[in-house]
Formats: C-alpha cells, structure tokens, sequence
C-alpha cells in the first residue's frame, strides 16, 4: 500500500493483467457463474483447514486462538449456541489466514500454504488463491441499505461494493464503520 511519492499511500495497481479469461468490469457474473466462484472459495476454505489441521500447526493454531480470543475467552471455553460458535471460528478462521504469522517462517497461514499446495488446484482456484493473497484489511461504512443489499465504500480507495443485507441490522448502522478484508479485484475478474 505504501511506495507512492515520498512514501505515501498508494493502492496497488490491479492485476487484471494476470487473467487470462478475459473478464472485465463491465460484464455481470451470472447465478451460475457467482455458484462456481463460491465452489472455488469452499474447496480453497476446506483446503487451507485440513492443512493446518497437521499436527506441525498445532502449536500455531493455540497460539492465534490465544491471541485472537484472549486469556479470558479462552478459559470460557466454547458457548453452547451453535450458532454463535460458527460464526467466532469463522472470523477466527478469516483472522488466522490472512493476520497471523506463522512462528517458524514468520509468512502469513495463506502466503505459506498457497507456497505449499497451489499446484495441486485447477487454474481457476489458483486464481482465487492468487487474489486472496491480495487481500488487505480496510474499513468500511453504509452508504445505504437496499431490501436484499447493503451499499458498501471503502474508506481507503472511495470504491462502493454491494454486499449481501445480514438478517439483522442495528438501528444505527449508518452511522458504523466496520472492517474486512476486501479483495483488490473485482470479482468479475475470476475465470468462471
């Protein structure tokens, strides 16, 4: 994000280049398209699980649920909403792949996997690999609040992005910032 003129902020320059599909901002992904990109992440997702699951992770993986539920939390132990429980490993799961480090090479859970296991995914699913790299912490307001959407911009590069409306907002949700890792490609950019 930094190098620009005297080092100040500079986002990165997109890297459309590298798709070799031939996707552009101005198509629209169909139903069947959005179903394929979303098989892509689930295989990757399951993936990247089963591989930090190996017994050479497991003092990484107690060590980011140290540090992201802390000493407290962590005596806690789990909630019996089953609900709730999912959503904490998602987000801890999001946390650990992306702002972790691991201790023995000091990479990132994503950078060392996609170093490991990129071959053995078609094209299509290194490419998502590729841009879940690229993915960078930004934060994020309502611009506004649609029937099944919410209208996103990121207070970083002014860009708006669509997302789905979560079941339940608060009452003040225009008035939140909240954060997320956001992908510095369009999703029109993957090989559906």
């Amino acid at each position: 994000f930094y190098g620009g003129p005297g080092g100040a902020f500079q986002m990165p320059a997109s890297y459309a280049a590298e798709n070799p599909f031939g996707w552009n901002d101005d198509d629209e992904l169909s139903d069947e398209a959005m179903e394929k990109l979303d098989g892509y992440i689930n295989e990757l997702l399951n993936a990247f699980q089963e591989f930090y699951r190996a017994p050479k992770y497991r003092t990484d993986i107690q060590r980011a649920l140290y540090l992201y539920f802390g000493p407290v939390r962590m005596k806690q132990g789990v909630s019996d909403d089953e609900e709730a429980v999912q959503q904490e490993f998602r987000a801890f799961w999001d946390f650990f792949m992306f702002d972790y480090h691991l201790m023995g090479n000091d990479e990132t859970p994503i950078a060392a996997f996609a170093a490991a296991k990129s071959d053995s995914f078609s094209n299509e699913v290194q490419f998502v690999l590729r841009d879940l790299q690229k993915s960078r912490v930004t934060v994020f307001c309502i611009e506004a609040i649609e029937e099944d959407a919410i209208v996103c911009r990121n207070l970083f590069s002014g860009d708006l992005m669509e997302l789905p409306r979560p079941e339940e907002l608060p009452p003040d949700a225009r008035k939140l910032l909240f954060y997320g890792h956001a992908f510095l490609v369009s999703l029109l950019d993957y090989p559906v």
